[in-house]
């Protein structure tokens, strides 16, 4: 399903190449004809004629390996791109190990939108979360529940699970995915995780790496700043994101998540 998904992504950008292929094979064999020796009947003329043929097949090889390594190239570039996900903070919607494909070409052309799964790099390091708020907007957490803008992120309890860990569905932003999350009755059993912000803390750039702190509102939210987002691991028990390390710069994301495998 990843490989098909990638390889429809990638269809422009082949097709882009054959033509580019094509049309350096005209221009190779109107070159050719052009500067070409003329056929002699003579022995030697003709095995002059054969080895020339013979160049102009190489360079023709050439040229065509050439627009075909390069088209690839700007399609991973530009186009889409595939990544293997080494942790689980965005179980159950992506597991450990499992691959993901990456459309980096509709963030090039818009903002990332609430509820979508983004890539971005911090650090020299590439992250897969979902983005549960953008700037300006007032986030808070409340005995494992999300709110933005004060209201709730709708959420349904699926299945309970072991410890802390229960299967909820959720709905943002238009989207509808599933998240391990505490039970609300459960309150402060893991403030860290249950609750946010903490004490007024809305997040600090922990690692260094040059992530926005939020500001501390009134009503207890943190308040988003400009051109940054809000972050979270669909796995809400086991995800280090923005409620550690504040809003991410929108200037990081590269890409959002259109296939996983």
């Amino acid at each position: 399903m990843t490989l098909a998904l990638a390889a429809c992504l990638l269809t422009p950008f082949a097709l882009y190449g054959l033509a580019a292929v094509r049309l350096g094979a005209v221009v190779v064999a109107a070159w050719r004809g052009r500067a070409g020796p003329p056929f002699d009947s003579s022995s030697l003329a003709h095995g002059l004629a054969e080895d020339e043929r013979r160049s102009w097949r190489w360079r023709a090889m050439l040229l065509v390996g050439a627009v075909g390594l390069g088209t690839l190239v700007a399609a991973r570039l530009v186009v889409v791109e595939v990544f293997r996900v080494p942790t689980e903070s965005m179980a159950p919607t992506i597991a450990k190990g499992e691959v993901i494909v990456v459309d980096k070409l509709t963030l090039a052309l818009r903002a990332p939108e609430r509820g979508e799964v983004v890539c971005f790099r911090m650090g020299g390091k590439t992250y897969v979360k979902r983005v549960i708020a953008l700037a300006g907007d007032r986030v808070a957490v409340r005995d494992g529940l999300v709110s933005v803008n004060g209201e709730v992120v709708a959420r349904r309890l699926l299945a309970p699970g072991a410890a802390h860990a229960h299967l909820y569905e959720e709905r943002h932003g238009g989207r509808v995915y599933r998240v391990l999350g505490e039970d609300p009755a459960m309150t402060g059993a893991l403030d860290v995780l249950d609750n946010y912000p903490v004490a007024g803390n809305c997040g600090l750039d922990r690692y260094g790496y040059g992530t926005l702190p939020p500001t501390f509102a009134a009503d207890s939210t943190c308040v988003m700043p400009p051109d940054t987002v809000f972050v979270m691991g669909d796995n809400r028990v086991n995800s280090a994101d923005s409620r550690y390390w504040g809003a991410l710069p929108v200037a990081w994301v590269f890409g959002r998540v259109v296939g996983v495998d």
